[in-house]
């Protein structure tokens, strides 16, 4: 899991580094996530991840399948913004 494209239409620039936010009501914490704009049209934005740990990967899963949740270790005790540089 490398990178994810997105529909936005905010002004966001190739080479951007950004920080997407994940979250959804059956989640306990929403999860953030680095990365930086590889490419935009005029629809979307095409991300490239930084690293990403077990969770993240999980959640990103979890939301491309359409299903929101998430097996109980990987939903608590976590922090909302493990694996997200200062």
């Amino acid at each position: 899991m490398g990178g994810a494209y997105i529909e936005t239409e905010q002004s966001i620039k190739d080479g951007q580094k950004i920080i997407l936010t994940l979250s959804s009501p059956e989640f306990e914490r929403s999860c953030a996530i680095n990365g930086q704009v590889m490419r935009r049209d005029k629809k979307a934005i095409g991300i490239r991840f930084d690293e990403i740990s077990l969770r993240q990967k999980k959640v990103i899963q979890a939301l491309a399948k359409g299903s929101l949740k998430l097996p109980p270790e990987l939903n608590s005790g976590l922090s909302d913004r493990e694996g997200v540089a200062p």
